[in-house]
């Protein structure tokens, strides 16, 4: 019995016309869709899409609409001193405070962390998700008093919303500062809470890392916090009503 060469008869098949196939590999062309309605859209891939994506959407929806308390009136927010800058940084102190035993003196949130108002009447979880969007931590700096003096310096120029101080500013220089009610001591060490985005040298606050500041992890993120605080007003059936209590002032003279 002869043997079989497959190595050549596999050669000879594929050298017979028509045996040989030429492929060419092709991206699909992407195509935006709207998802977000599926009784108008007149593309069925759109369509089947929006369905398969509403329970998600309306799970979503439920959750977002969940009312924690309620404002007896807008809240904004704006530079030196805010009601809502107020608001969240007293919420934000009183956090790190429960969180560390050492304990806290003062609360700073940047300003442009605060994305919107508080609209009067119900707030709901997704109020609270709009105005803090973002998954910042919050941390507490451990600053001593020639950082601490960075600090104050640092917040006389931005005006950022803060709690624990009162900060007397001319034009973007700091006049006077007083921590827990007492004038501020060079030589102390002061507990900051505030943004893990700050601490890395967010707008400019660079001095920290810098120096290599020690920094306590409150394992907890600002949005948390704030729904957390918003809830506690909910418990309490307190309309949440802020009073400005001239904790940045600035003057002219």
């Amino acid at each position: 019995m002869k043997k079989i060469n497959y190595g050549l008869l596999a050669v000879a098949l594929l050298a017979l016309p028509g045996c040989r196939s030429y492929y060419r590999a092709s991206l699909p062309q992407p195509m935006l869709m709207a998802v977000t309605d599926t009784s108008t859209s007149t593309n069925p891939a759109a369509r089947r899409m929006a369905a398969y994506l509403k329970p998600y959407q309306d799970s979503l929806h439920r959750g977002m609409d969940l009312v924690l308390a309620q404002s007896a009136e807008e809240i904004g927010k704006g530079r030196p001193e805010s009601k809502l800058g107020n608001l969240l940084t007293d919420m934000m102190l009183s956090a790190a405070r429960a969180s560390v035993p050492e304990g806290v003196d003062v609360a700073h949130l940047n300003m442009g962390g605060i994305r919107t108002v508080l609209k009067k009447g119900n707030v709901s979880l997704g109020d609270v998700y709009e105005i803090m969007p973002f998954d910042n931590k919050l941390i507490v700096a451990v600053l001593p008093g020639p950082l601490m003096q960075q600090f104050l310096q640092w917040e006389a120029r931005r005006q950022d919303p803060q709690a624990g101080m009162q900060l007397v500013i001319r034009g973007d220089s700091l006049v006077s500062a007083r921590i827990g009610g007492q004038p501020f001591e060079p030589t102390r060490t002061y507990r900051v809470a505030m943004s893990d985005y700050i601490f890395n040298g967010g707008d400019a606050a660079d001095f920290m890392k810098k120096n290599k500041v020690q920094l306590i992890d409150t394992r907890q993120l600002i949005r948390d916090v704030l729904v957390a605080g918003f809830k506690q007003a909910g418990k309490e059936q307190k309309p949440i009503l802020v009073v400005p209590d001239e904790r940045t002032k600035v003057i002219s003279n």
